[in-house]
């Protein structure tokens, strides 16, 4: 399933509160370029040591290190359905599409935002996974042949919570769901980058890119870090119902952070405040975006 189904962030960039990890908000524009201060130090210090461990190595706040294979060559590659045919994942002079990805309440649709704002076309694969189950679509038929009637709420839409609470009991019946979204959903998305408007950069924030083994097809990809003491934090401040049982769970279903870490080339760390968040992705925005030369004086007279 989906992780658009869970309650918004306690923050955002229209007004600015203080977040679960005690850190305050920003005090500038999201084009701030002042540095990160000592507030989240801790954060960096737990994801230089998390690096280490994945056997990357580093400042997260420096240049990358050296490319590393995404994947084992023992591992498979991309599913069958996830096909390209014509290159539209490719960068291109001037169109770059990067695959954003991370950890429940790690951050993604932060980072995601503020790239909106710099100047990014956005796509974001669970709003695509959403239509791929409308009403009257093929999909939704196939979800109701297997979860029966009951998955669906009176007015015909997909009834979230009560699929969401089965397939977490039954990696069966998740992979059988996975199987009927996935795909459609792909479908939407690239259909939605052919025809989006031009952007130096296009997001694609795909929640599951590692578990779904899509991150092979990206020539960028993007990880939006919390750690899990922080994701365990930020979950129950969503849902104060959230048992800390439960929001371990919900956090250990996913890929382990450290494997994660070991695929992507790019992480931002979500761990510090909102300021901290938009000062990396600030950074990387420029890093990202060619700056134009500037205007010649001297041309003008």
């Amino acid at each position: 399933m989906d992780e658009s189904d869970k309650p918004p962030a306690p923050s955002g960039l229209g007004a600015p509160q203080p977040d679960p990890s005690g850190q305050p908000g920003p005090s500038g524009s999201p084009d701030s370029s002042d540095q990160p201060n000592q507030t989240g130090q801790a954060g960096q210090n737990r994801l230089a040591k998390l690096l280490r461990q994945a056997g990357r190595f580093g400042s997260p706040d420096g240049p990358d290190p050296p490319p590393r294979p995404s994947r084992r060559p023992e591992e498979p590659g991309p599913p069958s359905w996830a096909t390209d045919p014509e290159g539209l994942l490719k960068a291109r002079p001037g169109s770059l599409p990067v695959a954003l990805t991370g950890g429940l309440a790690s951050g993604k649709s932060t980072v995601a935002t503020l790239f909106e704002v710099f100047g990014a076309n956005r796509l974001d694969f669970d709003r695509f996974s959403r239509e791929a189950v409308a009403p009257g679509t093929v999909g939704l038929e196939r979800v109701v042949e297997i979860f029966g009637p009951k998955c669906l709420q009176p007015d015909g839409q997909l009834d979230r919570p009560y699929v969401r609470k089965r397939v977490f009991k039954d990696q069966t019946l998740k992979k059988y769901l996975e199987d009927i979204i996935h795909p459609a959903t792909w479908k939407i998305m690239l259909k939605c980058l052919k025809v989006g408007p031009p952007a130096p950069v296009t997001v694609l924030e795909i929640p599951l890119l590692f578990e779904a083994r899509l991150d092979s097809l990206f020539d960028r990809v993007i990880l939006a870090f919390a750690s899990p003491e922080v994701q365990l934090r930020r979950l129950m401040f969503r849902d104060p119902k959230l048992g800390k049982s439960q929001a371990k769970k919900m956090i250990a279903s996913q890929m382990p952070i450290l494997e994660k870490l070991r695929r992507a080339k790019t992480v931002v760390n979500n761990d510090g405040s909102l300021s901290e968040a938009i000062y990396q992705a600030k950074k990387l925005w420029d890093s990202l975006v060619p700056k134009a030369p500037p205007d010649d004086p001297a041309g003008d007279r």
